[in-house]
């Protein structure tokens, strides 16, 4: 089974670089010339990667919906580990937090317990390179309950990026 699936995602990958080519080239001149045409080609694209991955690789594009039911199946206290991103960050690099774990907890009416790490300076995404050093994951507080979804979101946010860059800087990294 886990042979399939190598198999598939490497058509997957093959056939996304290859629309990503193809709109590339076709798109170019048009999107030169009109805002509404990049968006166009940039709309398609993204359209043409999702459909790719739900056809080939089987995924969903319904990834609360499915985490949701991940965590309804389990039983009695249940954890579940979250990048707020969808993804590891590089140190000093941002991106925007997403809603899945504030629709979690507060469907499921759990707490939100946040961590903080510089992980990302010792074991660089996208790289082979691992570099000596003391990993430190940091627990903070719990996300007030009664926070609407955005301010759950902005509160998230707000107190891992802080703890995570003081944890880099103690590292040695510096942002910027």
């Amino acid at each position: 089974m886990i042979v399939i699936q190598y198999f598939l995602s490497i058509i997957f990958i093959f056939l996304m670089y290859l629309s990503m080519t193809v709109f590339g080239l076709l798109g170019a001149i048009p999107a030169w010339l009109s805002r509404d045409a990049t968006y166009w080609v940039i709309r398609n694209y993204c359209g043409t990667v999702i459909w790719l991955a739900r056809v080939i690789c089987g995924q969903k594009s319904q990834a609360v919906k499915q985490m949701m039911s991940g965590v309804n199946k389990g039983a009695g206290d249940t954890q579940l580990v979250i990048y707020p991103q969808g993804t590891r960050v590089a140190p000093g690099k941002s991106m925007p937090y997403k809603v899945g774990a504030a629709v979690i907890c507060q469907r499921m009416e759990r707490p939100c317990v946040m961590a903080a790490t510089n992980v990302g300076i010792f074991w660089p995404k996208h790289s082979l390179l691992r570099k000596r050093g003391t990993a430190v994951f940091e627990y903070l507080d719990e996300v007030p309950a009664d926070l609407e979804l955005t301010d759950f979101v902005n509160y998230m946010e707000e107190a891992i990026e802080s703890a995570s860059d003081k944890l880099n800087i103690e590292a040695g990294f510096e942002k910027g």
